[in-house]
C-alpha cells in the first residue's frame, strides 16, 4: 500500500532509527516501526500525540516539537507500528493516541477463507459463479448510487420550479427504469448466491475440520515458544492434503477421506518440530479439540480430568471419607470434586452400598502404586550407594 511512496521499514534495535523517521518527517514519506513491545518509548510520544504546531516565522508552514527540536512537519507523513506479539498488553493512554487494528487470525474467518479454496478445488466452476455473484451485486449496488447521486446533483442545479422542468421528470422517469433494472438483476444475484452458498456448505465439515486444526498446532508454543507455523504454510499443507486424499464420487465419502487424511497429514506435519516428549500430548489435543467440535466433550468433565490434582477443596460441603483404611485422604477429595459434576452424582450411594466391590476394584491400583513406590525408593537407594 505504500510502497510505491518510499516507505520506510525501522526497527527499534537500530541505533539511529529517530533519524531516519525525522527524515520521513520532513519529507513526507511513510515510516513503519516493527517489533514494538507492551511498552512504547516516550521518544515517539510528539509524533503520537501529533505535537504539530504553525511555523510563527512563516505563518504558513507546519513544525513537530520532537524533544527540546523543532522539524519541519509534511501532512504527507505517516507513521505505522507493528508488533509481533499475539496478545499485546498496552496501557490505556495509548489507545487514545493511535488507532489499533488487530489482524489475529480468527478460527471463523479463517474456516470461511478454506472453504472457499476446498470448493475452488473440488467444485471450480461453483466458486467462480460465486466470485461472479459478488462481483454483480457489488456492481449494481455502486451503480443504484451514482444513480441517486446524479438526480441529487440535477435537483440541487435546477433553477426555478420543479414542475415546469422537463429534463427533471425525464430524468427520474430514467431513473426509476433503471432502478428497476438493477433492482432485477441485483434479485437474481442474490438468489443465484443463495443457492450457490448452499452448494458450497457440502464441504463446511472440511473447513472446520482444517480450521480447528490450524488452531491446535497455534496453541504448542504454549507448550514452547520455538513452535510456530505460518497460515501461508498450513495452507499449502491443505492444499496438498485435497489433492492427493483418495477420491469418491459419492460426497460423504470424499468427504469422510479428505478429513482423515488432512488430520494426520497435519499430525505428521507438526510432529516433525516436536520433542518426543510432547507428542503424546499433541496427539491428546488434536483428539479433543476435534470432540469439542463435534460437541462431543462436556466441558466441566474435561476441566475436572486436567485440572485434577489442582483442585480447590470446598472442604466444609465435602463429604466424609467412606474408605478411609485404605483410599488416602488426596484421592479422595479428588474423588468428592467428581461427585459433584451431575453425571456422577450415583457414586456417593454407590459407595455405601458397595463397599467391598469397590475395595476390590481398588485393590489393584493400590499394590501398582505401592510397587512404583518402592521402585522409586530403591532407585534412590542405589542411585545414593552409586555415588557415594
Amino acid at each position: 500500500m505504500e510502497k510505491s511512496n518510499g516507505l520506510k521499514i525501522i526497527d527499534l534495535q537500530i541505533g539511529d532509527y529517530m533519524k531516519i523517521i525525522e527524515e520521513c518527517i520532513k519529507l513526507g514519506r511513510p515510516c513503519l516501526c516493527q517489533n514494538i513491545h507492551d511498552d512504547i518509548p516516550q521518544t515517539l510520544n510528539p509524533i503520537l500525540i501529533k505535537s504539530i504546531k504553525k511555523n510563527s516565522d512563516t505563518n504558513s508552514n507546519l513544525i513537530l516539537q520532537l524533544g527540546d527540536r523543532e522539524i519541519d512537519y509534511n501532512p504527507s507523513f505517516r507513521f505505522y507500528l507493528s508488533t509481533r506479539l499475539s496478545n499485546p498488553r498496552y496501557k490505556p493512554e495509548i489507545y487514545s493516541k493511535v488507532n489499533i487494528i488487530n489482524f489475529a487470525i480468527k478460527e471463523q474467518g479463517l474456516e470461511e477463507q478454506l472453504l472457499g479454496i476446498v470448493v475452488r478445488k473440488e467444485k471450480p466452476d461453483l466458486e467462480n459463479s460465486k466470485d461472479n455473484c459478488i462481483v454483480n451485486i457489488a456492481n449494481k449496488h455502486k451503480e443504484k448510487e451514482i444513480l441517486e447521486e446524479e438526480f441529487l446533483r440535477l435537483l440541487s442545479e435546477t433553477e426555478g420550479s420543479l414542475l415546469e422542468n422537463v429534463k427533471v421528470f425525464q430524468a427520474l422517469d430514467l431513473s426509476k427504469q433503471s432502478q428497476k433494472d438493477i433492482d432485477e438483476t441485483l434479485k437474481i444475484n442474490e438468489d443465484l448466491e443463495i443457492k450457490i452458498d448452499l452448494m458450497r456448505e457440502n464441504y463446511r465439515l472440511v473447513a472446520q475440520r482444517a480450521a480447528v486444526l490450524f488452531f491446535v498446532l497455534q496453541d504448542l508454543t504454549s507448550i514452547d515458544p520455538m513452535y510456530q507455523y505460518s497460515l501461508d504454510a498450513y495452507i499449502q499443507l491443505f492444499i496438498l492434503s485435497i489433492e492427493k486424499s483418495p477420491r469418491s464420487l459419492k460426497l460423504n465419502e470424499r468427504i469422510d477421506k479428505l478429513n482423515d487424511y488432512h488430520t494426520y497429514a497435519v499430525y505428521k506435519y507438526g510432529c516433525r518440530g516436536l520433542f518426543e516428549r510432547h507428542k503424546l500430548l499433541f496427539s491428546f489435543h488434536i483428539c479433543t479439540k476435534l470432540m469439542d467440535a463435534e460437541n462431543r466433550i462436556i466441558h466441566e468433565e474435561y476441566q475436572f480430568f486436567i485440572r485434577a490434582n489442582t483442585l480447590t477443596i470446598d472442604r466444609e460441603t465435602q463429604f466424609s471419607n467412606p474408605f478411609p483404611t485404605w483410599l488416602n485422604e488426596t484421592r479422595w477429595d479428588q474423588m468428592s470434586e467428581l461427585i459433584r459434576l451431575p453425571d456422577y452424582r450415583f457414586l456417593r450411594d454407590s459407595f455405601d452400598q458397595f463397599p467391598k466391590d469397590w475395595k476390590e476394584w481398588y485393590a489393584p491400583i493400590l499394590i501398582r502404586t505401592q510397587k512404583t513406590a518402592m521402585y522409586e525408593t530403591l532407585f534412590q537407594l542405589m542411585t545414593s550407594f552409586i555415588t557415594n
